[in-house]
């Protein structure tokens, strides 16, 4: 099985490479690349089964644009996004699409398993249950995405009460759903998730 990382620090790189690794098998190809132009090149010659991307937020807005065409080239490949948070406040990993998960770099080895051997078995009867994985989509409802906008323009729960026209209490209680649903248990986690799903794919809003 073949896997891209693209990240420009060696010490990720190589913690990744040894994880992948134990997932995986000591056969599995791993090509790490420094920057998007190499990526593509890698891309368009062999196309990986998973890509690696680290440190979404120090992406400018034009690597930002050429790893979003890569992700639409390529729907058959997953591409794992890490981002930086701090334990116990986030879930590990969250789909964002059907072929991009947010990933915490704090993952453990088990999970990392699992996904990995879910990828391998899509083609198959086996499913994602069975590995114990969670492919739900990030999604929330119209009401939901009005008070999200709101929270992360820092309005407070008494000010979007007013705005919305809905108590306080139901404020919160779709802040809690909000959370829930981004699989966080705070407020910055969420925000970090909602940036990096914003700029990948059209927002995903049910009626």
């Amino acid at each position: 099985m073949s896997f891209v990382i693209l990240n420009k620090s060696d010490y990720f790189s190589c913690g990744l490479r040894e994880i992948i690794h134990e997932a995986e098998t000591k056969d599995s190809k791993i090509t790490v690349t420094p920057d998007i132009e190499h990526l593509e090149g890698v891309m368009k010659k062999n196309t990986a089964k998973i890509t690696f991307i680290s440190e979404w937020s120090t992406k400018t807005q034009q690597e930002r644009d050429s790893i979003n065409k890569l992700i639409t080239a390529h729907p058959g490949t997953l591409f794992i996004i890490f981002f930086k948070v701090p334990p116990c406040v986030f879930e590990e990993y969250i789909y964002i699409r059907s072929n991009v998960i947010v990933m915490a770099k704090n993952i453990s080895l088990q999970t990392l398993k699992n996904l990995i051997a879910c990828y391998k078995a899509r083609n198959s009867s086996t499913r994602a249950g069975e590995f114990c994985i969670d492919k739900t989509l990030l999604s929330f409802t119209r009401r939901e995405s009005e008070i999200l906008h709101m929270w992360m323009a820092q309005r407070s729960s008494e000010e979007i009460s007013h705005q919305a026209n809905i108590t306080v209490k139901t404020v919160l209680a779709h802040k809690n759903n909000l959370k829930k649903k981004s699989k966080s248990k705070r407020a910055n986690v969420l925000f970090q998730i909602v940036n990096i799903a914003n700029s990948i794919m059209p927002w995903q809003v049910n009626a």
